[in-house]
């Protein structure tokens, strides 16, 4: 079990090479869900590039609203803020370009995923990650 003991915001500021991403990091034992939690901070002002961490969550979904379990010490549950200058008609597009992004970092590292379309990745026939895009409307 990794949980989130095990994981320190520093150590991971360090070693990312992103401008943009993690320009603030916040770290959870367990939230309800990390994009409910990074609806919240984005609607508050955080900057792009905020990004929510936990090790559970409560109520995690998927696409279509489906219920997503979520247990602790499986697996990172993650979200990252984006405000992209988009028509609205356009946020479709981060669907498809997020795992394209995550597929060519595993690249980088050597390992070889497979998309499965439009938002699962698998190295091998093994799911590790589930992408869920939202856009939410300024209050």
């Amino acid at each position: 079990m990794i949980g989130t003991e095990a994981l320190d915001v520093d150590r991971i500021r360090q070693d990312l090479i992103a401008r943009t991403v993690g320009s603030q990091i916040h770290l959870f034992q367990e939230v309800p869900s990390t994009n409910l939690v990074l609806q919240r901070l984005a609607r508050a002002g955080a900057p792009e590039g905020t990004v929510v961490l936990a090790d559970a969550q409560t109520a995690g979904r998927g696409r279509l609203g489906k219920p997503w379990f979520s247990p602790a010490g499986v697996n990172l549950y993650a979200s990252v803020l984006f405000r992209p200058l988009l028509r609205l008609a356009e946020v479709a597009v981060f669907s498809f370009i997020a795992p394209l992004a995550l597929s060519d970092a595993m690249q980088e590292e050597g390992v070889e995923p497979a998309i499965k379309w439009p938002n699962d990745i698998l190295p091998g026939k093994r799911k590790v990650a589930g992408i869920l895009a939202e856009s939410w409307a300024p209050d």
